[in-house]
């Protein structure tokens, strides 16, 4: 049986995601807009001088409270607005740069009504955008923007939950805060296993999912409860900016699963509703008993009503549409708070289910029925795999936990795997431009047939499809599950001819011998094919009409071969071959919109009686006698495979396989909706051109009389219109032409052209294909300046009798495509610093001249064959200790992170009194796994047997018994070094250097890791001066924590240590009263570059290092001093 089992949600605490511009992930369409449009700056809000406020809840503690320039606000709502950025202020931190695409997520013939009534009306559905924190891909932002008010989320995977902004319930200010400081109120169980529903291995790797899953469009069917609309202060406007805000960020978390979904219909309670019961399930039930089938191919009833949500798995084309509902109880605020995200999250949640997926804790994953996380009880036979460390996903229970939940984590591997594979395997979903499929009503605006295939008793033999005259399949079916069954199909056809093909892989067609199956299509009351028996399979014609046909209605229809002519009924029609100048012809068989362009002298192309291109012939100028036209095709897209390098405009550009001009897809553009209704081109370089032509091939359907598409040319700053088609002057409906255009403006190097629809609606659309671009330049004859080897010369512009000599590799200039003196470009290639060979002006290997000095044993950095800095190998001392100490990097955090990386929430860089040295640290806290660490850039240490890390460290509110650990990463696993133990190692408030050497066989992508294990964010630990050095000889292992004064060892001059001069130009001098031991001096990448242990009386020579700012460390017999220093340019 199909039937699955229904999902019960139950909320125990009472107060608690469409025909979007394409299916494309948020980062992908803000990337595309960057290419062909401008974003318009946005300056919506400024932050409340007042943001402490008593009516925010006591469990907000991070937030920001916004005023909304209403001005602004008006300005975006009244202007076409496609691609903005938007600034929102944050108090205390800096502003949340977002980059939005706008978007339209209703399907075609999308309507509101009121129940229960019926009655449609037309309320404002604002203005919906899509996108990502500027230069954060993996980020995720849904914006929704109405007349009064703004709300969406924000969201990113390196954060914990999710950013909500919205208006305050009560005055009008806006918030923008975290959800996660209310997720421990978000909570709820589930009361039916969800284990029964096996998956396969290919739904589970996306084997079964194909690039259908990215167009076939999911039409949601909405229903808003009573409560609801009196809960928005009985006003259907403020219900549907609630509804339509919520299911933009509903579809968004969709899309980044490359699923589309559009809002079909949206119905209004405005009086009290049958659905009334107390439970999510009794809600379901009154559902699906009082709505009868709907509009749309899920449906799901909104309402305060019940806590929870509730849906069946596996709803999409079910025979029962009861089996396609859902339930999902909302909530609006809490405390005066908007809790859009609750909200979004049981939509997306419950949709899930209906689209095919289980909760992740189920017994039903990885291939082995195991759970994919243990976010709640798991549900079956397997074990609990504990909390997911990146924070939950949509079909979790996440929320419930310390992992929560995140919007940009989407649904994750394998339940996005199973959603688009059940979208794959649909059979009653369309391409978002059709009329999507049947939940019970229809979008459908041109003629609707109804097929009907009863199976007989083996039904898995049967399929069939419907062509267009193009022999293009617009609908196929099958095979089928259940034998002796009615399937009903809904098809929405244009008016014309088509095909039923249908097949019995046994070869005894549906009936009679095994059943009594058949089929038939009907229009209205009227049958126009039908049949059963067969063989292997038969082939049936049928026409869709919209009226009785006559010869004087202006379309093609009955038996008329073309419009209003041919057939038994009208007359002939005229063709482009008859020898005489008929129809709309403007000569004999050329011209009009159905023959081709009759010849000019300005077409671009050799025609009619010319001898040339444009020209020569009785009617054209004479062709030039100095040169010839030389033709070259710039480009050929005939979109067979993709959109061949055009670009998508928005939601009125579509790439469909219905109605193509030519082969099996073309390029739909409707509507007029500015850029939405557009394809852009490449950019091409058309400079070199005297002119350039643009072929290509349309079919219009729908088009109004006085309605028209564009050609536009783009010259690197403005665009213009090269010529406008207007029907029925340029073409007419459902007749494939064939245009070409001539452009002879001056052409630019950066070019780009564009087809734009100019008409009314949807249902006005232009398919365009086969455009072929063409460039032409009139050659003069040979010249030594043209660019091209041509009359007698030996190469480009160069020998023969009339041009200089050619250049060659060995005549002692840079000339011809060298990059060199002799080399490069077609020559040898040029000396470098990094080919291994001593060339050039080069002293040694790569070094000398122009390249880096050569390495020395006085350098004070290891390089060449040294293995310790100025020791070792065989042209310098050998180094002390059997290979000597080599100090690879040291850091201190006064200028950034020194290529250390930031955990995440509990890491932070430091600046203050805390820092147990200068006035920067490294902050780590509570025991939130990486993001209460911080990671040290990958270090090669395979010439070490041991490595020595010194640093030091200060703590702050830790508890005796909570400890931070030092780790290491030997380019596959994390193992600890130590761990440092408060109450044991160490107290609080009180600086400790630490000085560990540790043995092992070491790998080239070593890395180290302090991390903090203590319990909440009040636990703190403050890094500082960690020092790492390694040795080519073993050491014993070892630990030393020495206890230091507290203070800052940034020493004022004016004491023990004077530094000078500082900025330094050469010679840096030092005086102190202490003894010397060591100074090392360090990049602010932490790498040492200058390291001196004697004649330190002399001052230290930094005429060798280049300017800039950098650490120097001094060791002496008391203290180890660590100042900043600045190398100045010049002497």
């Amino acid at each position: 049986m199909k039937l699955r089992f229904i999902f019960l949600l139950t909320i125990l605490w009472t107060v608690v995601n469409l025909q979007a511009q394409n299916s494309q992930k948020p980062n992908q369409l803000v990337s595309d807009a960057k290419v062909s449009l401008t974003a318009i700056d946005v300056d919506l809000f400024a932050l409340s001088p007042n943001n402490k406020r008593t009516s925010i809840p006591a469990e907000i503690k991070t937030y920001s409270l916004l005023n909304l320039n209403k001005t602004e606000l008006e300005n975006i709502n009244k202007k076409k607005a496609p691609f903005i950025h938007i600034s929102i202020p944050q108090q205390g931190r800096n502003d949340l740069q977002l980059e939005l695409v706008e978007v339209f997520p209703f399907a075609p013939g999308f309507s509101i009504k009121t129940a229960p009534s019926m009655e449609t009306i037309t309320p404002n559905v604002g203005k919906h955008y899509r996108g990502i924190i500027k230069g954060q891909e993996r980020s995720v932002a849904a914006i929704s923007i109405f007349d009064d008010q703004i709300m969406g989320f924000v969201s990113h995977p390196a954060a914990t939950g999710n950013l909500i902004i919205g208006k305050m319930e009560t005055s009008g200010d806006h918030i923008l805060y975290q959800d996660d400081q209310l997720a421990h109120l978000n909570k709820f169980e589930c009361g039916t296993e969800d284990n029964v529903l096996e998956y396969t291995d290919k739904e589970l790797r996306g084997h079964d999912a194909d690039t259908r899953s990215l167009s076939d469009c999911v039409r949601l069917y909405l229903e808003v409860n009573y409560d609801i609309y009196v809960n928005k202060g009985s006003s259907t406007a403020n219900v549907t900016n609630y509804v339509t805000g919520i299911f933009n960020q509903v579809s968004t978390l969709y899309t980044t699963e490359q699923i589309n979904t559009v809002i079909s219909e949206i119905v209004i309670w405005t009086q009290p509703s049958p659905y009334t019961a107390t439970t999510s399930s009794g809600m379901l039930n009154a559902f699906t008993a009082h709505r009868q089938g709907f509009n749309g191919d899920l449906a799901q009833l909104l309402s305060y009503q019940a806590s929870g949500g509730i849906a069946y798995v596996d709803g999409i084309c079910r025979s029962n549409p009861d089996y396609s509902m859902s339930y999902a109880g909302v909530q609006s605020t809490y405390q005066n708070l908007p809790t859009y995200s609750w909200t979004v999250e049981v939509c997306t949640h419950e949709f899930g289910h209906l689209f095919g997926s289980q909760h992740t804790h189920a017994c039903v994953w990885n291939g082995n029925n195991t759970a994919i996380d243990g976010c709640y009880s798991v549900e079956g036979n397997c074990s609990n795999p504990g909390l997911p460390t990146g924070g939950g996903t949509i079909m979790s229970y996440c929320h419930l936990t310390s992992a929560g939940t995140n919007f940009s984590n989407g649904f994750g591997t394998q339940p996005g795997n199973v959603i688009r594979s059940k979208v794959t395997a649909a059979n009653c979903l369309q391409a978002c431009s059709g009329s999507g499929g049947g939940g019970g009503g229809s979008s459908c605006t041109d003629n609707i047939l109804n097929l009907e295939v009863r199976t007989d008793n083996y039904p898995g033999e049967t399929t069939w499809e419907v062509k267009n005259s193009a022999g293009v399949v617009l609908y196929a079916g099958g095979p089928y599950a259940t034998p002796n069954t009615l399937n009903n199909i809904e098809l929405c056809l244009p008016t014309g001819c088509y095909t039923f093909t249908i097949h019995d892989s046994y070869g005894d067609g549906i009936c009679c011998s095994y059943g009594s199956g058949y089929y038939n299509i009907k229009q209205g009351t009227t049958i126009l094919t039908s049949g059963g028996q067969f063989g292997t399979s038969e082939v049936k014609s049928f026409c869709a009409t919209a009226s009785t046909p006559t010869c004087t209605d202006g379309i093609q229809n009955g038996l008329e071969t073309g419009i209003d002519c041919g057939g038994p009924n009208c007359p002939a029609c005229p063709t482009c071959t008859d020898g005489i100048q008929n129809g709309q012809e403007t000569g004999i068989d050329c011209g009009g919109p159905t023959c081709p362009a009759c010849p000019t002298c300005t077409d671009g192309i050799q025609n009619g009686q010319e001898t040339g291109v444009d020209c020569g012939g009785p009617n054209c100028p004479s062709c030039p006698t100095s040169g010839s036209v030389q033709v070259t095709t710039l480009a050929g897209h005939y979109f067979e495979t993709g959109m061949d390098g055009w670009i998508d405009g928005g939601s009125d550009c579509n790439r469909l396989s219905s109605n193509a001009p030519e082969g099996i897809y073309s390029v739909q553009i409707r509507d007029n909706s500015g850029s939405p209704s557009s394809m852009t081109s490449p950019v091409f370089n058309l400079s070199q051109f005297d002119s350039v032509t643009v072929e290509f091939k349309l079919n219009a359907v729908g088009f109004e009389t006085g309605e028209d598409f564009w050609l536009r040319y783009y010259n690197g700053s403005v665009w213009t219109t090269v010529k406008a088609y207007n029907l029925p002057t340029d073409f007419n409906n459902n007749v494939i032409l064939n245009k070409k255009v001539k452009i002879n403006v001056p052409l630019a190097s950066y070019a780009q052209f564009r087809f734009q629809a100019d008409a009314s609606d949807d249902s006005d659309q232009i398919h365009i294909d086969a455009v072929i671009i063409k460039g032409y330049k009139t050659s003069q004859g040979a010249t030594c300046t043209d660019g091209i080897q041509n009359g007698q010369e030996t190469g480009i512009d160069c020998g023969g009798p009339s041009c200089s000599v050619c250049p060659t590799c060995s005549d002692g200039i840079q000339n011809g495509s060298e990059t060199g003196v002799d080399c490069g470009g077609s020559c040898p290639a040029c000396s470098t610093c990094t080919d291994g060979i001593q060339n050039g002006t080069e002293t040694g290997i790569d070094c000398g001249g122009t390249c880096p000095a050569c390495s020395s044993c006085t350098d004070g950095i290891q390089n060449g064959q040294e293995t310790g800095i100025d020791c070792g190998g065989p042209s310098c001392p050998a180094c002390p200790n059997g290979g000597g100490t080599t100090t690879l990097s040291g850091h201190y955090f006064e200028i950034d992170w020194d290529e250390w990386v930031d955990g995440g929430s509990d890491c932070a860089r430091y600046q203050g009194t805390l820092s147990p040295e200068g006035q920067f640290s490294i902050r780590i806290r509570d025991n939130s796994v990486e993001q209460s660490a911080m990671t040290s850039p990958a270090y090669n240490l395979t010439p070490y047997n041991s490595i020595t890390v010194s640093f030091k460290f200060r703590a702050e509110g830790m508890e005796n018994g909570e400890d931070f650990w030092l780790r290491y990463f030997d380019g596959s696993t994390w193992s600890t070094i130590s761990s440092f133990t408060a109450g044991t190692d160490f107290g609080n408030n009180q600086v400790y250097t630490v000085t560990i050497t540790y043995n092992s066989n070491f790998g080239s992508a070593s890395k180290f890791r302090f991390q903090c294990d203590a319990s909440d964010n009040d636990d703190n630990i403050y890094i500082d001066a960690v020092v790492i050095s390694g040795s080519s000889s073993s050491s014993i292992q070892n630990i030393e924590i020495e206890e230091s004064f507290d203070q800052s060892y940034f020493i004022p001059r004016s004491t023990a240590l004077n530094i000078y001069p500082n900025p330094v130009h050469n010679v840096l001098n030092i005086q102190t009263n202490e003894e010397i031991h060591e100074i090392a001096i360090f990049n602010i990448s932490g790498q040492i570059v200058k390291h001196v242990t004697e004649n330190f009386q002399n001052g230290i020579d930094l005429s060798e290092i280049n300017s800039g700012l950098y650490i120097i460390r001094i060791d002496t017999d008391e203290h180890s001093y660590t100042e900043k220093i600045f190398k100045a340019t010049g002497n």
